[in-house]
């Protein structure tokens, strides 16, 4: 909600108003937006295909060693009780990303 009228607000006034049905120019809005995100790209459904074509080859190959590194990395450290409970399923996002730099592969966060 906040966002949103940091979004169409006008900050140049000295009081806030407000307005729930406040409106603004679309122009202006994607200006603050793209200067609050900083720069970006939207995918295309065709480039959301082709990285889940390119995602899943290099993972449906790598297959063994991913597990193989999954399993080593999330068991070290942990109690034979923490063992039973935790899979490759519940690995982080920093897990993942050092599973594909052993596979040497390498992936954005796009």
């Amino acid at each position: 909600m906040l966002l949103c009228r940091y979004l169409v607000e006008d900050n140049s006034d000295t009081y806030v108003l407000l307005d729930m049905e406040r409106e603004a120019e679309l122009v202006r809005v994607l200006s603050i937006l793209k200067t609050l995100l900083g720069g970006y790209t939207l995918n295309t459904a065709q480039d959301e295909a082709r990285i889940y074509r390119e995602v899943s080859a290099l993972v449906t190959n790598s297959r063994k060693f991913i597990r193989d590194y999954l399993v080593t990395t999330l068991m070290e450290g942990r109690t034979k009780a923490d063992r039973t409970r935790y899979s490759a399923e519940t690995a982080s996002l920093e897990e993942l990303d050092a599973t594909f730099e052993y596979i040497d592969a390498t992936l954005s966060h796009r």
